[in-house]
């Protein structure tokens, strides 16, 4: 697997631990954003996230960085409920990931209501050029 993707499943992974409550339905959704959107084995995602030395990627399209986000906020209400840590660390990666911290929270917020919908990614992008 490559580097960006594996350092995806890394950032996947610290959200279900952000709460540091691993639920199975976090890990559930987890596996079916790999199996799904990048057609990965459930092996292949443990591995990605098990593997040492992966460097955080930094998504180069704003397209590819709100799916990557919506992924997060997808994990983030995967147990049915939003914990400040889980809301916290989808700020953190979406300033990472250049959304300008004046404009982070109106971003969080939408992705988090977004991925509550359960809206597929191009409705997603949809919406958010309406925004």
């Amino acid at each position: 697997m490559e580097a960006k993707l594996k350092s995806h499943f890394l950032s996947l992974y610290k959200m279900i631990t952000a709460d540091d409550d691993v639920d199975p339905k976090e890990l559930e959704t987890m596996y079916k954003i790999g199996i799904e959107n990048f057609k990965l084995t459930q092996a292949e995602i443990n591995e990605a996230i098990l593997s040492p030395g992966t460097v955080i990627y930094v998504p180069e399209t704003m397209e590819e960085r709100l799916f990557w986000l919506l992924d997060l906020a997808k994990l983030a209400w995967a147990d049915g409920k939003l914990e400040d840590s889980e809301r916290t660390l989808l700020m953190v990666y979406a300033e990472r990931y250049g959304i300008e911290e004046s404009y982070s929270t109106k971003v969080v917020d939408f992705l988090l209501n977004e991925a509550k919908s359960g809206v597929s990614n191009e409705q997603m992008m949809s919406d958010f050029n309406k925004l």
